[in-house]
Order: C-alpha cells, then structure tokens, then sequence
C-alpha cells in the first residue's frame, strides 16, 4: 500500500499514513463520487497487518437546480 500511494517511509507509523493520507483520501471519494469507500485495519494481534478495502455504489438522489 505504501508503494502504491507513493508515500514510501513517509509515514514510518500506521496511525500517522492512516490520518494523513487514507483518512483524507477516503473522505475526498465519499463526498465526491457516488461511491462508500471505507478501509477496515487488518490485525495480527494488535499490529495492523494491512486494510480491507470496500467499495458500493450509493444511489444518491439528483437534486434539481
């Protein structure tokens, strides 16, 4: 994930990639798009391994203008 965002050790802890890069990102695709985006930690006791990313389709309603 870190190669894919190019953030590299950027963000050398979880919470701080996840608050500064994921969180925004997320929030940006939400509001956006008509997508629900959301990324679950995956966890090896309590360190987190990896994400579990879910993708839907929300049917949001056109408002008239």
């Amino acid at each position: 994930l870190r190669q894919m965002l190019d953030v590299g050790e950027k963000y050398p802890n979880v919470k701080d990639m996840r608050r500064w890069v994921l969180e925004p990102a997320l929030k940006e695709l939400n509001t956006g798009t008509d997508l629900a985006v959301t990324a679950e930690p995956r966890r090896q006791g309590r360190k987190i391994t990896g994400f579990i990313f879910t993708i839907a389709k929300t049917d949001q309603m056109a408002l008239d203008i």
